[in-house]
């Protein structure tokens, strides 16, 4: 059971890298900073999509993960939010294109705040306004999914725009699940 979190976090993480291969053909030698930053985009969500299932299935499974699943792929989460809107900016300046301001832009670029803030736990986990973070976080994770689906190069047709829905209605259940854990928590007599 251990290895649970390892398994799905490497099975998105590998699936992932499929569509993106598929997607420019498995042509790599002309991969350019252009074609690399959507990888990282949907590496940092499977990768935190996997989060919210391990803890889903921890909740109903009671199993433990291995004490490095956590710190490891968090940073690797972070590298990925760094380097998805940092490789397409450093790009656009380098061709002087201006940056898009764009419904979907906007919304990515408030929800990758959220996710920035959200690594801060290790400080603030203990404050009494630290759920309001993970409720921005929840509600970054949904803004991701309608993000991806206008945006994403990946999900303008093809097989991998089911998969995408199944991780969106997934994480809704997730979240539900969560929310329900909290109140029944929070508001027992």
């Amino acid at each position: 059971m251990i290895l649970i979190p390892w398994l799905l976090s490497g099975g998105v993480v590998a699936l992932s890298v499929i569509v993106w291969g598929q997607g420019l053909g498995w042509q790599l030698s002309r991969v350019g900073a252009y074609q690399l930053f959507p990888l990282f985009g949907l590496l940092a969500f499977t990768l935190m999509w996997a989060h919210y299932a391990v803890d889903f299935l921890q909740r109903f499974f009671k199993f433990e993960t291995d004490r490095w699943y956590l710190p490891v792929t968090r940073y690797i989460v972070l590298f990925a939010l760094f380097m998805h809107p940092g490789l397409l900016t450093w790009q656009q300046w380098r061709d002087g294109i201006p940056m898009n301001h764009s419904l979907w832009i906007i919304v990515g670029f408030v929800a990758w705040l959220s996710f920035i803030f959200f690594e801060l736990h290790r400080w603030f986990r203990g404050k009494p306004w630290w759920r309001w973070v993970v409720a921005a976080n929840a509600g970054a994770m949904i803004a991701i999914i309608f993000h991806a689906l206008n945006l994403g190069s990946n999900l303008q047709g093809g097989w991998f725009v089911y998969v995408w829905y199944f991780f969106g209605i997934s994480l809704a259940v997730f979240l539900i699940k969560e929310l329900y854990d909290y109140c029944k928590i929070r508001f027992a007599a």
